[in-house]
């Protein structure tokens, strides 16, 4: 993002053109891409009652703190989940909405824009039902059976429910599950070819492009701390309280 000290665009528009990511943290503040991309960005901002040079810092601040990432290899499991369910309450709570948004705000749209707009208004509302299904999956089912692991690898005990869920459920066939759904967003990718910009397109299908983009691969970091550090922990730590169990079973 540009520095605070640089000299800010005339228009809400003119200022997203210089960073594409910019409509979404503006939008954060109820500036709108298609109600205000023409009006001056001094005078939307003390509308909104910002400080036009307090609003530039609070954007450089978060594209600072949106760079970091946490090193989560080494985090205890319980962490590392509480760090996903966090990043699953930014997916559903702020990007799809804002993505359904721009989708939106396309209906007036004109020639083949408009066209790829009435398809993404068709399939991005079931990719979203069906991506936040799975989130609510996930949490349901493998948060909650890691937690138990989890709070059993502690003080082991007679298994009792434990044994019950190990039985119906395994790290495993998590794991193998969790690879259909790394490639959610191909079907959206193909539509868009590849989120390609195409000479004279508007600028709010260009930010959306963008923001699919920066979506999907999000998406695949999320997958990857998924399955390169939390079900690998989840695996080794499965095993230690299955070798536990047949332990206690053997002293019995």
């Amino acid at each position: 993002m540009a520095n605070t000290q640089t000299y800010a665009p005339a228009t809400v528009g003119a200022f997203v053109e210089q960073d594409l990511s910019r409509a979404r943290a503006l939008h954060g503040y109820g500036i709108s891409l298609f109600a205000h991309a023409g009006q001056p960005l001094e005078q939307v901002c003390a509308r909104m009652g910002l400080a036009e040079g307090n609003l530039l810092a609070l954007l450089e601040q978060q594209q600072r703190l949106a760079g970091s990432r946490a090193v989560l290899a080494d985090m205890p499991i319980r962490l590392v989940i509480e760090y996903l369910r966090h990043a699953h309450h930014l997916f559903i709570r702020e990007r799809l909405p804002f993505l359904l948004y721009l989708i939106g705000g396309l209906e007036g749209a004109d020639g083949p824009e408009q066209t790829l707009a009435q398809d993404l208004r068709l399939i991005f509302p079931l990719f979203a039902e069906e991506f936040i299904a799975h989130i609510h999956e996930e949490e349901d089912t493998l948060f909650i059976y890691i937690a138990e692991l989890e709070r059993a690898s502690h003080q082991l005990r007679r298994p009792g429910k434990l044994w019950l869920q190990m039985e119906r459920h395994s790290i495993g066939r998590f794991a193998a599950e969790h690879q259909v759904h790394d490639d959610e967003m191909a079907g959206i990718r193909a539509l868009t070819h590849n989120y390609t910009v195409s000479p004279g397109m508007s600028l709010p299908l260009r930010v959306l492009y963008h923001e699919l983009a920066t979506f999907e691969a999000d998406l695949a970091t999320h997958a990857n701390l998924e399955n390169q550090v939390l079900l690998p922990k989840a695996l080794k730590l499965e095993g230690y309280v299955r070798s536990g169990f047949a332990t206690l079973a053997q002293r019995n």
